[in-house]
């Protein structure tokens, strides 16, 4: 008799072991039923899968460990065509892709200008038939949306049509409200290089530049006014400044004193006679108080411009008749001027019985002045006449001067170097 059994006559395992070890003295030689064979080949599909039960779903498919092992592509360079305004970009190939379960090592990495962009922050990933039926597009966040100029590159594998995404590949596009603000990227130099700073989550620019790259720096200078000199003892209130600038825009100023006065302080970008409310006053020859502003420029430029007023002495000279030379014969010379020294040319003009006198302060000395002809270089013929008169000016303030004279008469018209 031949007894035949029937598919529907076996029935499933009541119980199951998915661990039994690889191997033929496990698998194979000690295998001693069908539900030993079935055993083994539970316990080879868990080793498989790697995690959970035999029974479970696969985290990822044989096929997308083939595209993983050999459908690879990358730094992919997409090409943009024009699209009114839209931005679309397509891949060579169609991406496998899918966020049915973890296979986000499966998802596209996408470049920008070489720099890899950040998944959520710079672009989103949108399937279009729905999660795990294939992928649609990569939509650009303002952060990472492209511009003019910018080259876009892809990392992903290929699809092997067990999660088909759309036909003729991926489209990756900015949004049209994007276009109008996003300008274009202009590099200006002789040099870029771009490197990708991965550790430091950013792209690392080096830009070689010449000198027609560089912008005119921010320059301004502040002119106080009066703008002097002053005479000793002379007091100036409430001077008035003017600043200006070229290579920007002003945006702040502050101006102090070296007296320990101000701030005066405001905004640009005009700033004319604005007064400096103190008063000043010094009574040593070359005494001086310096005007310091602080200069901000619409760019954020900082600079400190100086100016400064300064106190001279008066200096003395003329044509008279010899005669006690004291202060009121040297103030009634004619001539006078305020000086830092000695030094100066003076034009005589010395008639019947005159000679030519000039007084200067004693602090001016500094060894014996010479004066000479300013026509001909030579020797002009000159003699202290006085070593030390006191002289008080109209501010009361008082100082010794020594006073020349010229060795002869009635010269006439001529100019004289003192140095």
């Amino acid at each position: 008799m031949t007894l035949k059994i029937s598919q529907g006559q076996i029935k499933k395992s009541r119980v199951y072991d998915d661990t039994i070890p690889s191997g033929d003295a496990d698998l194979e030689v000690a295998s001693a039923s069908a539900l030993d064979d079935l055993n083994g080949l539970r316990s080879q599909i868990q080793r498989v899968i790697g995690e959970g039960n035999w029974w479970r779903d696969a985290p990822i498919s044989l096929r997308a460990v083939a595209a993983y092992l050999g459908g690879f592509r990358k730094n992919q360079s997409v090409t943009p065509p024009t699209d009114g305004a839209e931005v679309i970009f397509f891949t060579p190939e169609t991406f496998l892709y899918s966020a049915a379960v973890d296979q986000s090592f499966l998802n596209p990495s996408v470049y920008l200008n070489g720099h890899r962009l950040e998944e959520v922050s710079d672009y989103i990933l949108n399937e279009s038939g729905g999660v795990g039926a294939g992928f649609d597009s990569i939509d650009f966040t303002p952060g990472g949306a492209p511009r003019t100029g910018d080259v876009i590159a892809v990392d992903y594998f290929i699809s092997t049509g067990t999660i088909p995404p759309p036909a003729g590949g991926i489209g990756v596009y900015d949004e049209s409200v994007l276009v109008a603000v996003r300008p274009a990227i202009n590099f200006i130099g002789s040099a870029i290089q771009a490197v990708d700073n991965i550790g430091a989550n950013r792209v690392d620019i080096t830009v070689q530049i010449t000198q027609d790259d560089i912008l005119p720096a921010f320059v301004p200078s502040i002119v106080m006014s009066p703008g002097g000199p002053l005479e000793i003892g002379e007091t100036v209130t409430n001077p008035a400044f003017t600043i200006t600038a070229s290579g920007g825009v002003i945006a702040t100023y502050s101006v102090t004193d070296s007296d320990a006065n101000g701030p005066t302080a405001g905004i640009g970008p005009a700033v004319a006679g604005i007064t400096h409310p103190f008063a000043f006053v010094k009574s040593a020859n070359g005494a001086t108080v310096s005007f310091t502003a602080e200069v901000v420029s619409d760019a954020g430029v900082t600079k400190y411009p100086v100016d400064s007023l300064v106190w001279r002495p008066r200096v003395y000279y003329g044509d008279a008749a010899p005669g006690t030379i004291d202060e009121a014969f040297v103030e009634n010379l004619g001539g006078s001027g305020l000086a830092s020294s000695r030094t100066r040319t003076i034009a005589f003009s010395s008639g019947s019985g005159e000679k030519s006198y000039y007084a200067f302060p004693t602090a001016y000395g500094g060894g014996t002045p010479t004066f000479k002809d300013a026509d001909t270089g030579f020797d002009a013929g000159f003699s202290q006449a006085v070593a030390s008169v006191s002289i008080t000016n109209s501010f009361g303030v008082s100082q010794t001067y020594e006073v020349w004279a010229s060795d002869t008469a009635a010269l006439g018209s001529y100019s004289v170097n003192v140095t």
